[in-house]
């Protein structure tokens, strides 16, 4: 928690299993709560997702939190 912030998300790991055996261990990223007590309320998800199918050994990573703010604004 900060001076205008929070942060929180579902901790993990979860896990889905399927009918068909199929086992999903996954984890999601942290959402931060912003405006809290001044300013626009904003609300941004932060950090990374991880997905792991464990019976055919697959995992996918998204990263998140790689956008940067403009202190230029846009431009046409």
């Amino acid at each position: 928690m900060g001076a205008n912030n929070i942060v929180s998300g579902l901790r993990g790991p979860n896990t889905i299993k399927f009918h068909d055996g199929t086992t999903i261990r996954f984890g999601f990223p942290s959402y931060k709560l912003g405006g809290t007590v001044f300013g626009d309320r904003t609300i941004e998800a932060i950090g990374s997702c991880c997905f792991e199918d464990l019976t055919n050994k697959l995992k996918c990573q998204i990263t998140i939190n790689t956008y940067k703010k403009s202190k230029q604004g846009l431009k046409d």
